[in-house]
């Protein structure tokens, strides 16, 4: 039992390093897009919105998921896009957001 309690008070720490960990790399898929790196962006903000999955922080999955959608068009892979936006609709359709 205190193992239990041990990992429950270090997980929300652990999550919270997660998602400053994803932030980086959301900031960083940022830079890419703005360079016209349309490759490195893809691939850095898949990795953040791993991350914040991982983290369970919902805003940061809704802008990476914005991001990565970003930085598909701008490689040319709309179906691609198209699929990862449809991915954020049904997530606030879930949640109960009145974007989706």
């Amino acid at each position: 039992q205190v193992q239990i309690a041990w990992s429950n008070f270090f997980l929300p720490a652990m999550d919270a390093v997660k998602a400053d960990q994803a932030a980086a790399l959301l900031a960083k898929a940022r830079e890419h897009l703005a360079k016209e790196a349309s490759q490195d962006a893809i691939q850095t903000a898949q990795d953040a919105l791993a991350l914040f999955r991982e983290a369970g922080n919902d805003q940061g999955k809704d802008d990476s998921i914005g991001t990565l959608v970003y930085a598909l068009i701008a490689s040319g892979c709309m179906d691609k896009a198209v699929e990862a936006a449809k991915e954020a609709v049904a997530y606030y359709r879930n949640a109960g957001d009145g974007k989706g």
